[in-house]
């Protein structure tokens, strides 16, 4: 039985339409939510079928000539609040003198609550059977399967569902990534790029998620991996088409995930080498395999420079844009719903989400050009809002005006040294790392950057900073720690070009990840504007770190010996 907790207002107003239009065979009309009269659906007409017979229901006939619906999703208010809410609801409701009035709540209701609920709807055409509590939806759910595998979201999140994934086995090496998409269930609004991938994945077996930076690419992909994993499908999140290739055998049914798969900066030589020698193969196997599917995300214009320079993704025996979903084209409706859930479902204090809903601010938000999901994601963070300075509608509409100043005003007026320097040591770094890899390469960017800490104040100020960022800045999951939004990495691709830190940064860095990271930011900035001959040593220098460190694989060393030559060639 669901309790409904993983719907929003909206999403449970949408699954009481849709239950009663297929229960009683009727087209409802919808408001948003606002000045609603006391009425969320309303109809006009008979209830028959198509050739004039009554629809058969086990509840009341539909006689009337019109009536109307109130949803009140009061989960967590009680029956009390209902009561309150329903009395309230009544006085407008009556003004509209319907033939019919149904009320339905996700609130659990005894015979005795619905008692109260009616004498709460006095002066209204409403009988005990057209108030249907928790018990009630979840019996016309029972009733019209369909409608429950329409709203993925009501058993997507569903504690059963939970534990057939968690103990189904199918996570590799990244839990925290399906742990990560658990919490993303709720936000997430259905549209209509949902079916679409999910056709070309039954088509082709592969997918490419492509669009301009937060507009929900990676939150469309881990949908899917979520909706996958449901259907046992094994999940498998890896880093390159190599892993990939290595892991899609015969046998079980796969899925590959790929996040940002040509980069997160930009393209690199290694990279487009590496699409070369195995793109090819390996999506003919994907084609060739129902048990096996591929799910890829990248920024739309990487692609673009990706086809241009891989003869393997511009060929005609691949045609890579027959795998092409670009996403980021929102309907107004769905702008408003994304906007509601995560407020909904968001840490904000109850203040500052009703001054953003007042007034009718939140149309400005929707309305905006500047409108993408990343961006009402991190402006529904208390974090981030606090970092700001300033009140939350100040905050939101400066953000909308100018997003490339999202973390401009935080990162220069109100983090610390300390926070400056961790947030520049996770950017050279993988997408994830370990606290303890995290806290060496912390130490190097205080060097890089010029702070003069004491050397025995270098854990306490790395302790500060990771509880100064976590939540708005950082995450934390486990020993991983990586970025919260993908756009703190964009933004700070802005500030070490501005501030020139890149020769400073390749004179400390001695870790693999590290120096990789460095060098594919130097590729990607080009090598020419930052003077890269007069470099040349100071990479030869890092290398030498690096192998005196010991850090690198045999798979490692291929890679930086390929590196290696690139400088010289400076």
């Amino acid at each position: 039985m669901y309790d409904f907790r993983t719907l929003s207002p909206l999403d449970f107003e949408e699954l009481i339409r849709d239950l009663l239009q297929a229960e009683f065979g009727l087209r409802f009309e919808s408001f948003g939510p606002g000045r609603d009269q006391g009425i969320d659906f309303r109809f006009a007409t008979a209830w028959t079928n198509p050739d004039g017979s009554p629809v058969s229901s086990p509840y009341r006939p539909m006689n009337a000539k019109t009536a109307v619906v109130q949803a009140k999703h009061y989960v967590e208010t009680g029956i009390n609040g209902l009561v309150r809410a329903a009395r309230s609801e009544s006085v407008k409701a009556a003004k509209l003198k319907p033939d019919r009035y149904l009320f339905a709540t996700s609130v659990s209701l005894t015979p005795e609550s619905k008692d109260r609920l009616m004498e709460a709807l006095d002066g209204l055409p409403v009988v005990r059977d057209d108030v249907l509590g928790r018990e009630d939806l979840n019996n016309l759910l029972g009733r019209h399967p369909e409608i429950e595998k329409q709203h993925f979201k009501l058993w997507l999140a569903s504690e059963a569902v939970l534990q057939r994934i968690l103990h189904s086995g199918v996570y590799n090496r990244t839990q925290a990534e399906m742990d990560h998409i658990r919490d993303m269930v709720p936000k997430f609004v259905t549209n209509r790029s949902v079916p679409e991938a999910e056709a070309i994945l039954q088509k082709h077996g592969a997918l490419i998620i492509a669009g301009e930076p937060g507009v929900g690419k990676s939150t469309l992909a881990r949908m899917l991996v979520w909706l996958h994993a449901e259907q046992d499908w094994r999940i498998y999140v890896v880093d390159d088409i190599k892993e990939a290739f290595e892991i899609s055998d015969e046998g079980q049914k796969r899925l590959i995930f790929f996040d940002d798969f040509l980069g997160q900066i930009g393209l690199t030589k290694d990279l487009i080498q590496s699409v070369d020698q195995r793109f090819e193969a390996f999506f003919r196997r994907v084609k060739n395999n129902k048990n096996l599917r591929f799910i890829l995300t990248t920024r739309d214009y990487i692609l673009r420079q990706a086809q241009a320079q891989s003869r393997k993704l511009s060929a005609p025996e691949v045609n890579a844009s027959e795998f092409v979903l670009n996403v980021g084209h929102y309907t107004r409706e769905t702008k408003a719903k994304i906007l509601f859930n995560h407020l909904y479902f968001s840490d904000l204090p109850q203040e500052q989400r009703k001054e953003l809903l007042k007034d009718d601010f939140f149309l400005k938000i929707i309305d905006h050009k500047n409108f993408n999901p990343r961006l009402i994601d991190l402006l529904t963070n208390s974090g981030y809002v606090e970092l700001s300075g300033k009140p939350i509608r100040e905050a939101v509409q400066a953000v909308l005006n100018n997003p490339h100043e999202l973390w401009e005003k935080p990162y220069r007026s109100q983090i610390s040294e300390e926070g400056r320097a961790l947030m520049v040591a996770l950017f050279f770094n993988d997408h994830s790392v370990s606290r303890f890899d995290l806290e060496r390469s912390f130490e190097r960017m205080v060097q890089a950057m010029g702070f003069s800490f004491p050397k025995g104040d270098m854990h306490p100020r790395f302790r500060a900073a990771m509880r100064e960022l976590e939540g708005s800045v950082i995450d934390i999951e486990g020993r991983d720690i990586s970025f919260s939004n993908p756009g703190v990495r964009d933004f700070l691709q802005r500030v070490i070009h501005a501030d020139r830190l890149t020769p400073a940064v390749i004179d400390v860095v001695t870790e693999f990840d590290e120096v990789k990271q460095t060098w594919q930011y130097f590729i990607q900035q080009g090598p020419k504007e930052l003077k890269g001959h007069q470099l040349a040593p100071a990479w030869t220098r890092a290398m030498g770190r690096l192998i005196e460190a010991d850090s690198g694989t045999d798979r490692k060393s291929t890679r930086l010996n390929s590196s290696h030559t690139d400088i010289s060639r400076m």
